[in-house]
């Protein structure tokens, strides 16, 4: 499945492709499909118990840029959208509408020392199409049109893979693998829409699931506390020591090494939805090399032990533990 959604690009607010491809592989397997305002994917499936009931939540998007204006001589300037940084755009290949470009700062023997010696800010990027003039670039974009990086999925290594969006793609890849199986209990995915600019496609989807514990997927930053191929990621702001100590327990319980993150809640979307919903829910992931680079890698074998601990987490919670008994 991962190398499905690899392929595909999604900017924050054009999901559309992400949510075709989610379509074409749950349609035979989940007994609700639904897309909301909001342009989150909402999947359910009933379990063999179907009055248990848990959710989990997996974004969609991935980091790109927006066109905010044409040069006179045919250049783009843009915005980012999400979280990439401008240092590691420069001469990276952008896709608008299909339409390639190159983004480009200004050449070194143009610039003064001082614009040679300071970071690379987001204004003194550009994007060449190929345009002469504004005319010609304005029959090939608009203003307000996305872009994304292009960045080829590729597996290399001992079990990684490189891509852009990897936090996204790697969450989706699981939730659609869970929901591919047979489960104990009722499944209720939401595949966000717009995690990269804020909790605007998370709180929405939070409040039409009808699950009150659950898990939230994501990337997580490679630091020296969390690196790849030392397992899947517990990230928290806040969270109840048993939660805590619970998922920790099976981790240990089934052979998989659980990492550690405390996250700041400036930087923890899940700490605002919650407070937002009352529910109540883990963050789990697995870490990403670059993350806020186009060019970002990550570890199938971590991708593996996450969903052999998701997939316990689930039998767990149905034989009477995680929320339903025992915590």
């Amino acid at each position: 499945m991962l190398n499905k959604l690899g392929l595909v690009q999604a900017v924050s607010g054009q999901e559309d492709g992400m949510r075709e491809v989610l379509i074409k592989n749950l349609s035979g397997c989940c007994d609700t499909l639904k897309t909301d305002g909001m342009g989150n994917l909402i999947a359910i499936k009933k379990g063999t118990n179907p009055d248990l009931k848990l959710f989990l939540l997996a974004p969609m998007d991935e980091a790109g840029i927006i066109v905010s204006r044409i040069t006179e001589d045919g250049y783009l300037k843009f915005h980012t959208v999400g979280r990439i940084r401008p240092e590691f755009l420069v001469s990276k290949r952008v896709v608008i509408h299909g339409h390639c470009g190159v983004i480009a700062l200004k050449a070194i023997h143009l610039a003064t020392k001082e614009e040679r010696e300071r970071p690379v800010k987001e204004e003194d990027l550009l994007i060449d199409i190929g345009a002469d003039s504004k005319k010609d670039a304005e029959a090939i974009v608009t203003v307000g049109d996305y872009g994304t990086i292009d960045s080829a999925f590729l597996p290399f290594g001992d079990e990684l893979v490189k891509g852009s969006g990897l936090g996204s793609k790697i969450s989706c890849a699981l939730a659609v693998e869970l929901l591919q199986q047979t489960l104990p209990v009722t499944l209720e995915v939401a595949f966000v829409a717009q995690h990269e600019i804020g909790c605007r496609g998370t709180v929405t989807a939070l409040r039409q699931l009808t699950a009150e514990h659950g898990i939230l997927l994501g990337g997580i930053p490679q630091g020296e506390d969390v690196l790849c191929h030392q397992g899947p990621v517990l990230f928290f702001h806040v969270m109840q020591k048993e939660d805590m100590d619970a998922i920790q327990s099976l981790a240990k319980t089934i052979g998989i090494p659980l990492q550690t993150r405390f996250l700041k809640e400036s930087g923890q979307e899940a700490v605002f939805a919650q407070n937002r919903t009352g529910k109540r829910y883990l963050g789990l992931g697995i870490p990403v090399r670059y993350q806020e680079s186009a060019a970002q890698v990550a570890s199938l074998r971590d991708k593996d032990m996450l969903f052999k601990l998701l997939k316990g987490w689930i039998d767990a919670y149905a034989n009477g533990g995680f929320w339903n008994g025992n915590q």
